[in-house]
């Protein structure tokens, strides 16, 4: 580990060579234009996270005062004592052991009526030099309490930077039809670096970070369809949240930090301190919600844009991911996606990745996609999916005779008839069929939807527009064959597994290649993702209509579900405002205005509604076994030693009476991994 004062030489060095060079690209070191007006006071906290994003590398922890964020006590190098596969989790016990230290330093010096430069040791003098022109007489006990590490993004940005080109173009023009400053688009990489996927241990989600109560006021969150995760959608909601914000509020500081902290928050904040100067509110507001995230989360974002605006100074060229071109389709009926995808010509998996918040039981083909959802499809010249979705069971088998030359799909296009044209379709995204070549032919065969066009008006059609490139002098037979017969049940002609011969060509069936990463929800395997939560939990109501409260459950779900308030019920339970249920114990209900059936069907929605959430950010990816240790329970095994759900662990363990366990006792456990999250970057010890 370096020393504080090895530390703090290269630490200068670092920020004296950035500030050199940023005179000679003039990036805007004070302010950042009107809509974003910089205070004095926040311009420390902006270069610290100007250096986080850019400058310090995820191995490198920054151990710093939370108030002062140009007081850096240490700059951890986590590669230093760990190896390359070691877990945040462990590395995070060595940055809380420094932490620690520190502490032990200040309260120490804290004790001193009068501190003794010359009784101190290296480390000692460091923390007290650091200090030293701070005047508080409490200023030793302060910043005991307010340190904290903070990991470097440096990657993670670099990063962001590059999938943010997938995104910017769109999300520019939807902040702009609100009227509302485009730079608000980069406000992503402050919440999640531009990782779609991305949870919280609050439970937001997606690009813009949305908590379910928050995103409930603009999108669609249910055990269905979560829209917090689709980029498009959660940045129209986004917009009007901050346009809100910014009407109240009057200053984009204060419309900003409520996107983190709250709209009634910063109305508290601004009433307390009579000022909506930010600096002000920053340095004088009190509050213990308003904690180190809120403070810091409108100089993040300008740090953000700094660097975003001399990303080449920072990290050099970059390629930026390229923007997704989809057009919506309003979805005409009830239709599970695996219908919907036969019915468009659309790989399902193409399907998933252009929907990212249609959610497990949807993309499982268990539910069906609701009529009237906005479905996002390919952006293909002449490919229209109304006409394709209404004309598809029209098809009968016939024979068409089209030119070809092979060199016409060396550019992955192919030739695509639809009922009204004939259009060029990239091949990766297999809108019609995937191309087989058969060695050492010149020809393709490939499967088409039925058409009534001439053959003499798609040749002249090809020949006018260009789309075929040569026509080779010999012709040959090209079969159209549906997936469905006259009467729409399925051509088992099209369901061998093996290649078919004919006329000389492979006929292969209607598939598709993926383009793009692979959305890895299909990684559960039926057993993992029905869990029947009945044979779990106890959800009978007892004669006298009590019933035994189970994980998750609260009185305000009680009172919704039966159309109550929660003060009801907690007067005829006997509880006091404050008191809590428990899990475990029996609570009174009342059905005077709802049903038992109403009031089972809701909570075990709710409870299939948690599982599914739970399946949409993890996946089992095996089973370890775990050995009851003395004073273990069910509890503590779940949320203190795995922090794994007790249903899942209870699911694997069905054949398990857990009140006749004892010491020694073999329970499985399931190993889950997430599918992608929001890094652990910080600690405050």
């Amino acid at each position: 580990m370096m020393n504080l004062a090895d530390n703090s030489i290269s630490k200068f060095k670092r920020i004296w060579i950035l500030f050199l060079f940023s005179l000679l690209i003039n990036f805007p070191s004070r302010g950042a234009g009107e809509s974003f007006p910089v205070p004095d006071a926040l311009e420390p906290n902006i270069e610290f996270w100007v250096n986080i994003f850019s400058l310090y590398s995820e191995n490198e922890v920054i151990i710093h005062d939370a108030e002062n964020l140009d007081i850096i006590y240490e700059i951890v190098n986590l590669n230093d004592y760990f190896p390359e596969n070691t877990s945040m989790h462990e590395k995070w016990k060595k940055i809380k052991y420094v932490i620690n230290d520190y502490r032990k330093i200040l309260l120490k010096l804290a004790k001193n009526n009068h501190v003794v430069y010359g009784d101190l040791n290296d480390k000692e003098r460091d923390v007290y030099l650091l200090l030293l022109e701070t005047n508080d007489p409490q200023k030793y006990r302060l910043a005991a309490k307010n340190i904290r590490g903070q990991r470097g993004l440096k990657e993670n940005f670099q990063s962001g930077i590059k999938k943010s080109g997938k995104y910017i173009p769109e999300f520019k023009r939807i902040l702009t039809s609100y009227n509302l400053p485009p730079e608000l688009c980069y406000l992503p990489h402050v919440e999640s670096s531009f990782t779609n996927r991305a949870y919280s241990k609050s439970g937001a989600a997606g690009l813009w970070q949305f908590i379910r109560s928050t995103g409930r006021l603009y999108l669609n969150i249910n055990r269905l369809i979560d829209e917090r995760l689709d980029p498009y959608i959660a940045t129209d909601a986004a917009a009007r949240l901050l346009k809100e914000n910014y009407r109240i509020l009057g200053s984009w500081p204060l419309a900003i930090t409520a996107y983190n902290h709250g709209l009634n928050g910063m109305n508290n904040a601004r009433y307390k301190c009579r000022t909506s100067d930010f600096g002000i509110i920053v340095k004088k507001y009190k509050s213990r919600s308003f904690g180190f995230a809120s403070k810091n989360f409108y100089a993040e974002f300008i740090a953000a844009l700094r660097v975003v605006n001399n990303h080449e100074f920072y990290f050099g060229p970059l390629e930026f991911d390229k923007p997704i071109k989809f057009i919506n389709f309003k979805v005409p009926e009830n239709i599970s996606i695996d219908k919907l995808s036969e019915k468009l010509f659309i790989n399902k998996d193409l399907l998933i990745e252009l929907n990212p918040a249609l959610r497990t039981p949807i993309t499982l083909s268990r539910y069906s996609i609701p009529k009237g959802y906005d479905i996002k499809l390919p952006d293909i010249e002449n490919y229209d999916p109304f006409v394709i979705y209404a004309g598809l069971h029209q098809a009968n088998e016939k024979e068409l005779v089209l030119s070809f030359d092979f060199s016409d799909f060396s550019s992955g296009k192919f030739i695509n008839p639809t009922p009204t044209a004939t259009t060029f379709v990239d091949h990766k995204l297999a809108l019609i069929g995937q191309i087989n070549k058969k060695p050492d032919s010149d020809y393709e065969k490939i499967i088409l939807p039925q058409i009534d066009i001439p053959v003499q008006e798609l040749e002249e059609e090809a020949k006018t527009n260009g789309n075929i490139a040569s026509l080779p002098a010999k012709p040959f037979k090209l079969n159209i064959v549906s997936d469905f017969d006259s009467v729409g049940q399925e051509n088992t002609a099209l369901s061998e597994e093996k290649p078919v011969y004919q006329d000389s060509l492979y006929l292969i069936r209607a598939s598709v290649v993926p383009i793009g990463p692979q959305v890895p929800i299909t990684l559960l395997n039926e057993l993992e993702y029905n869990v029947d939560l009945t044979n779990i939990y106890n959800f009978d109501i007892h004669g006298t209509y009590w019933i035994t409260v189970l994980p998750e459950e609260t009185i305000g779900h009680y009172a919704d579900w039966l159309n109550l308030s929660a003060n009801y019920l907690r007067k005829i339970n006997g509880f006091s405002y404050r008191r809590e249920i428990q899990v475990g114990q029996r609570f009174k209900l009342a059905f005077s205005n709802t049903s038992v059936d109403s009031f089972n069907k809701k909570r075990l929605i709710y409870h299939n509604t948690i599982q599914n959430n739970f399946f949409s950010e993890y996946h089992i990816v095996g089973t370890t076994t775990y050995k009851i240790q003395p004073g273990d329970n069910i509890w503590k095994i779940c949320n203190e030693i795995y922090n794994i759900p007790y249903w899942l662990i209870a699911y694997y363990n069905r054949d398990k009476k857990w009140d006749l366990l004892k010491t020694g006792d073999s329970i499985s456990i399931p190993i889950i991994s997430p599918f992608a999250q929001k890094a652990e970057q910080d600690y405050s010890g």
